[in-house]
C-alpha cells in the first residue's frame, strides 16, 4: 500500500515528470539567460531532471528493499500451514499471503484475510483432533517414551 502511494500509481510518476520538467525548465532558462546557445541550454536542462527522477527511483528501490524481507519471513511462516490438516486454516493462510502479496491499492482485503485466518486457526485450536489422529499422536509418544 505505502509502494503504491508513493511511487508506483499514475499520479505519483505523473508528478514526478512534472517536477522533473520544472527543474529542467528552470535550467534552460538559467543557461539561456546567461547566453548559451539553445543546444547547451537543453541539455544543461537535463541535469536537474535526470537527478530528480534518480533520487525518485533510489527512493522506491529502497522501498522495496525494506518490503522484500517481510514478505519472505511472511511466505516462509505460511508455507507450512497451507498443508495443514484443518482445510479451512490451510485455504485462509493461501488467502493472507495472496492478498498480502496483492495490497497495491486497499488494504480492506488485507484486513478482511487477517480476521478470517484468525478465526479459522482459534477454530482450529479448539476443536478436538480427529480420533485417528490422537491415536497417531498417542502412539508416537509411547514410542518415543520407550526408547
Amino acid at each position: 500500500m505505502t509502494g503504491h502511494t508513493l511511487w508506483d500509481n499514475f499520479l505519483e510518476h505523473g508528478r514526478t515528470v512534472l517536477l522533473a520538467a520544472a527543474a529542467g525548465a528552470g535550467e534552460l532558462a538559467r543557461t539561456r539567460a546567461t547566453g548559451a546557445s539553445e543546444r547547451a541550454s537543453v541539455i544543461a536542462g537535463f541535469g536537474p531532471a535526470a537527478q530528480l527522477i534518480a533520487r525518485d527511483r533510489i527512493a522506491g528501490k529502497a522501498y522495496a528493499a525494506t518490503v522484500r524481507e517481510p514478505l519472505f519471513r511472511l511466505a516462509t511462516a505460511a508455507a507450512p500451514l497451507l498443508r495443514h490438516p484443518d482445510t479451512q486454516v490451510a485455504d485462509t493462510a493461501g488467502t493472507l499471503v495472496n492478498v498480502t502479496l496483492d495490497t497495491k491499492r486497499d488494504t480492506r482485503n488485507l484486513d478482511a484475510a487477517f480476521t478470517a485466518f484468525h478465526a479459522a486457526v482459534t477454530n482450529a485450536e479448539h476443536e478436538p483432533a480427529p480420533w485417528w489422529t490422537r491415536l497417531r499422536l498417542r502412539s508416537g509418544q509411547n514410542t518415543r517414551h520407550g526408547a
